[in-house]
């Protein structure tokens, strides 16, 4: 055993502090060596002491790596003494390490391969080992080939192949150790390659080639890679990460196209021509451009052929109209356009082609027209002007022909009497048309209606000799106005105071409304045409009696003639009745009016005498025969009643000028009179008389002619009537009205008119007396 030498720690009394080095060697008392755990105390005092170091020893190694991919490398190195080692590394040439030892990472350089090293050293905190070599072959791995891409391609619509040098740049297989291999660009995906007739590809140099389908348009997505000829051994790569790059087709339009039709032929005046696939093979273009619609847009140099121009609608229909009467030859250009627009140099039309349309010349009827169809109007009154027109496209000469029927009666030829058609009936080429010389003519339907009342439907034919055309119009003649004044008995006695039946003369002086003073109508018609009827208000207009004609008042005068008609009036057992009569106007004139009806007396005759002589110094005189202002009007008359009617007779002497310059004389003797009427002068009131009888006039103007006496028979069964007013003795205040009228009813002579009846006229000379 050992004994403690002096200053000796304590049994269990060490202390780690002693050392900081683990597992060093100590001896118990017993001199028995173990190995002291680091950090504990031993169970027997012990002499801490350190026991001898040796240094640690470095291995060398060789590690193989893969290029561009990191190596985990743990250095070897022991000791023999166990303690801890730290570790001293000179870098790699061609790589870089990273960790801490021994644990360390080793990062070849970018794209190197080969043998590269680093030494090192270990140190167990008293001495350093050896220096060890750590080699480190790193193999060879292919690196992926890099590029840079072009922009995306914008092309027209056929605008053929496609090259685009350049379109990749910084084209690298690798880096320079792999500068010889090979590379290419494989194109991998194409989103429409129906785009393409020759698909998208790229060269080794980097140049993009492609044609476009004919008519083709859109875009397409192309993928593709580059790939070099290195092996992918080691986890090599030969191939880039793929790309994409868009191709656009740019839509240009194409020229729409048709086929024409062939040329037109077609006769003047052939009406709307409608031609169904006329034009052809019509496209707006390729399959794609479909959707377009077309039109075409037409013009021809010969514009006045047609009223509607010829037109070709999308379905390629012509249609058109020639103008009325025209003919000639258009020549027409055409073309088709779509609505696909002009960008990009785009073609919306097509080439203009022409084509030719040709109206034949076809003879026409001559036109005729008119500017009033209708009128109406009153007889003698004028019509309206009509015009007519006669036009002849063909420029012959036309005539002009007219015929009329009334009441939808027979024609007849010309007009109605007092219309006239203006002249010339031939007319001649006078003027040009759009086409050619043409005719027109024009006439005028003038005058007056001289006719009698009705429709007139004129007809007016327009004749080239060959063929002709007609216009019509209608005239409608309505009766004319006239004024009526009777002038007839007022009263009449029966034959006897048995008889009760009287012979009545009715007259009345007819007007033309012209003869009106003050009225605006200034074209008289000829009073001669009416017709006169005198009626019995009382008893429904029944007709008491006609007169036969209507004569004038003046020869020169057709507005005022007078009418006459004796009426047998019968009273029966009556004493006196009064009849209300009225005068209708008829024929070519119109009068029934309340305005014109007076009130006839027929009564049993009464005793009386009627007796006179004398003259009248003539001032306004009426009738045909009217006597000459200045001259005198002889007279002389005895009349009375007896039981048996009226009894006496009468003589009437009227002066005037004629047209052979003589003054001539007429005389008027009655004796076979028909009534007289009578009433006694009173205290306050003068005697008058009427009388009415039959006369016969002569002109005795000859009637002591030396040479050659005669008298001439004038008229027989004239109707005579004397009016007369006895004033009293010695008779200068007395006056007379004398009316004759002819057998026809015309007033013969007036011996007072005052344009409507015959008035009263004081005597020049002479007494006339009522008894």
């Amino acid at each position: 055993s050992y004994d403690l030498l002096p200053e000796s720690p304590a049994i269990d009394a060490g202390d780690d502090s002693v050392t900081d080095i683990p597992f060093l060697l100590a001896y118990d008392q017993r001199g028995a060596g173990f190995t002291r755990k680091y950090g504990s105390h031993v169970d027997i005092g012990a002499i801490e002491t350190f026991p001898p170091n040796t240094a640690p020893t470095a291995s060398a190694q060789t590690v193989s790596a893969i290029e561009d991919i990191a190596k985990a490398i743990t250095l070897s190195a022991s000791d023999a003494e166990k303690n801890s080692l730290t570790y001293t590394v000179t870098n790699p040439s061609n790589g870089a390490l990273s960790g801490t030892a021994p644990n360390l990472t080793y990062t070849p350089n970018a794209n190197f391969n080969g043998s590269d090293s680093f030494t090192f050293k270990a140190n167990d905190g008293k001495l350093n080992s050896n220096v060890a070599t750590v080699t480190i072959t790193v193999a060879a791995v292919n690196d992926a080939p890099t590029f840079t891409k072009g922009a995306d391609r914008t092309v027209l619509e056929d605008a053929g192949a496609q090259s685009i040098s350049g379109f990749l740049s910084n084209i690298s297989t690798g880096p320079a150790d792999e500068s010889g291999q090979l590379i290419s660009f494989p194109v991998t995906g194409n989103t429409n390659f129906l785009l393409f007739s020759s698909a998208p590809t790229i060269d080794a140099t980097g140049n993009l080639t492609f044609t476009a389908k004919p008519d083709a348009y859109g875009s397409s997505t192309i993928t593709f890679s580059a790939q070099d000829s290195g092996t992918t051994s080691n986890g090599g790569v030969n191939t880039s990460a793929t790309q994409t790059f868009v191709i656009n087709i740019t839509p240009v339009n194409d020229a729409p196209s048709f086929t024409k039709g062939a040329n037109q032929i077609v006769n003047e005046d052939a009406g709307a021509q409608s031609i169904a696939g006329w034009a052809t093979a019509i496209s707006a273009g390729p399959a794609n451009e479909s959707g377009q619609t077309v039109s075409f847009e037409v013009s021809n140099n010969t514009n006045g052929l047609f009223s509607a121009q010829p037109t070709v609608s999308s379905a390629g229909v012509l249609t058109y109209t020639p103008a009325a009467n025209a003919n000639g030859t258009a020549t027409v250009a055409l073309r088709i356009k779509d609505n696909g627009g002009t960008d990009n140099s785009g073609v919306d039309a097509s080439v203009t082609q022409s084509f030719t349309i040709t109206v034949n010349s076809v003879n026409d009827a001559p036109l005729a027209s008119n500017d009033k169809a209708t009128q109406g109007l009153q007889y003698s009154d004028a019509i309206q002007t009509i015009n007519i027109g006669g036009t002849d496209i063909d420029s012959q000469s036309v005539t002009a022909s007219v015929s009329f029927t009334k009441d939808g009666g027979t024609a007849q030829a010309g007009l109605p009497s007092g219309m006239t058609l203006s002249s010339p009936a031939i007319c001649t080429a006078s003027t040009t048309s759009l086409i050619g010389a043409g005719t027109s003519c024009g006439w005028t339907v003038s005058g007056r209606a001289m006719v009698a009342p009705g429709t007139y439907v004129v007809t007016v034919t327009v004749s080239d000799g060959a063929l002709s055309n007609s216009t019509g119009f209608t005239i409608t003649v309505n009766r004319e106005d006239a004024r009526a004044t009777y002038t007839g008995a007022l009263f009449a006695a029966t034959s006897t105071v048995s008889s009760g039946t009287a012979t009545v003369t009715l007259a009345a002086t007819i007007q033309d409304i012209s003869a009106i003073l003050g009225n605006p109508d200034t074209l008289p018609g000829d009073i001669r045409n009416a017709t006169v009827r005198f009626v019995n208000r009382d008893a429904g207009d029944a007709t008491l009696c006609t007169a036969s004609g209507i004569g004038l008042v003046n020869l020169s005068d057709l507005t005022v003639g007078t009418a006459t008609c004796n009426w047998t009036a019968n009273i029966g057992t009556s004493d006196a009745q009064s009849f209300t009569v009225g005068i209708v106007v008829e024929g070519f004139y119109t009068r029934n009016d309340a305005a014109d009806n007076t009130v006839v007396t027929v009564s049993k005759p009464i005793a009386g005498v009627v007796s006179g002589g004398g003259y009248l110094l003539l001032t306004s005189s009426g009738g045909q025969r009217a006597g000459d202002a200045g001259t005198k009007n002889n007279f002389g008359f005895n009349i009375k009643n007896d039981r048996n009617g009226p009894k006496g007779n009468i003589n009437v002497i009227v002066r005037r000028m004629e047209s052979d310059g003589i003054l001539h004389a007429y005389q008027i003797k009655g004796n076979a009179m028909t009534s007289l009427v009578s009433k006694f002068a009173t205290s306050t009131t003068p005697g008058t008389a009427t009388f009415n009888g039959k006369a016969n006039i002569q002109d005795i103007t000859f009637a002591n002619d030396p040479v050659n006496p005669r008298v001439i028979s004038v008229d027989g069964g004239a109707s005579l009537q004397v009016v007369m007013t006895d004033r009293g003795e010695p008779g200068s205040s007395d006056s007379i009205a004398v009316t004759l009228w002819d057998k026809n009813g015309g007033l013969w002579f007036a011996s007072k008119w005052d344009g409507v009846k015959t008035v009263e006229q004081t005597l020049g000379g002479g007494n006339l007396q009522v008894r």
